[in-house]
């Protein structure tokens, strides 16, 4: 992030201005979750920065006027492969926010699945609260199916998975 922030520094004009939002810690937690349950020895490399973070990366690279403000709302999927191929259509399935030591076993892709379908589905008392509280967005039809979907159990049930963002504005001095 600091080396990111320090780039887009460098291409602004003094006085200018940028606006974009990043994903901060709270996103994908049912994903997280379920990942340490089926595998407790595979944590991430790295969690998510949170928003203070985030804030204290802008601030590092000499931004000025940062404005925060914190986003949460909620994708729905089809089933959890559906949620792991759409971040992995992202760009989000790599590095060390979501990389272990070693890979993930089949086995334990497999129990990472059937656990997400087990907690995190669109039946549960805590979706309907959530829904209730944050915008809702549907899974995207483009998304492109891979070979894991050859490991997902039978019969899809929708889950759902939070994301938590922070849309900052920030501007270089003059």
């Amino acid at each position: 992030l600091n080396r990111t922030l320090k780039i887009i520094a460098g291409l602004l004009t003094p006085g200018g201005v940028t606006v974009c939002a990043v994903i901060v810690a709270g996103t994908f937690n049912e994903l997280h979750s379920s990942r340490l349950e089926a595998a407790p020895a595979k944590p991430p490399r790295r969690p998510l920065p949170s928003v203070s973070e985030v804030e204290d990366a802008w601030l590092q690279a000499d931004f000025e006027q940062i404005t925060s403000i914190p986003l949460t709302y909620l994708n729905l999927f089809s089933d959890p492969c559906g949620m792991i191929e759409y971040t992995r259509a992202l760009g989000l399935t790599g590095g060390d926010l979501s990389c272990s030591h070693s890979p993930l076993s089949r086995s334990e892709l497999r129990t990472l699945v059937d656990t997400y379908r087990r907690r995190f589905n669109t039946d549960t008392a805590e979706f309907r609260e959530l829904s209730r509280s944050f915008e809702v967005f549907q899974e995207p039809d483009e998304i492109p199916r891979s070979r894991f979907r050859k490991i997902a159990a039978e019969g899809a049930i929708p889950v759902y998975a939070t994301t938590n963002a922070a849309l900052i504005t920030a501007g270089k001095p003059a």
